[in-house]
């Protein structure tokens, strides 16, 4: 956090009377989200999603909206955050398919699927994530966070074998 608190000091100090960069905001953000500060994330996503409306960014509207919802669900919110990720895939069905922000909505579409109760739905999320990671032969973690959706949706729906082929690869 202390990085990003200098970033938008520092864009602060040299532009007075401007808007913090929003990728510095929506990083923080981000970052707030990964340390379970979700009301800390969420307030901070908003403040993310007002300086890219003003500066007309789509990506960063839609990044923003993103970490919102997962602030959102992980909080226990689901309503709030099948409303707030809806309103994120609206912005990412204008950038391309195979793009960060769209895969991070599947991502969120998935794992708000399994908060609900929905493991099919939840599978078919992250289905085209894991394909387009695979047609690349990239490892990463977006693609570890789309099988480990996947496993739990698979045992979730009485999968068992899938489940633990998903949560093995996961690991690997």
């Amino acid at each position: 956090l202390a990085m990003f608190d200098e970033v938008i000091r520092l864009a602060a100090s040299a532009s007075p009377g401007t808007d913090a960069p929003s990728y510095a905001v929506a990083n923080r953000a981000a970052a707030l989200l990964a340390l379970q500060r979700y009301g800390e994330a969420r307030a901070q996503a908003d403040d993310a999603l007002a300086i890219a409306r003003r500066a007309g960014s789509a990506q960063f509207q839609a990044s923003a909206l993103l970490t919102k919802a997962a602030a959102l669900m992980e909080g226990g919110d689901t309503a709030g955050a099948a409303e707030t990720l809806a309103a994120a895939e609206t912005l990412a069905a204008t950038l391309p398919a195979d793009g960060p922000i769209a895969l991070v909505a599947r991502l969120r579409r998935g794992r708000l699927a399994l908060l609900t109760a929905n493991p099919a739905a939840a599978r078919a999320a992250v289905q085209p994530v894991i394909d387009v990671f695979d047609a690349r032969q990239m490892r990463i973690a977006t693609l570890a966070i789309a099988l480990r959706i996947r496993a739990q949706a698979a045992a979730d729906l009485g999968d068992a074998e899938p489940a633990k082929q998903d949560a093995e690869r996961a690991l690997a």
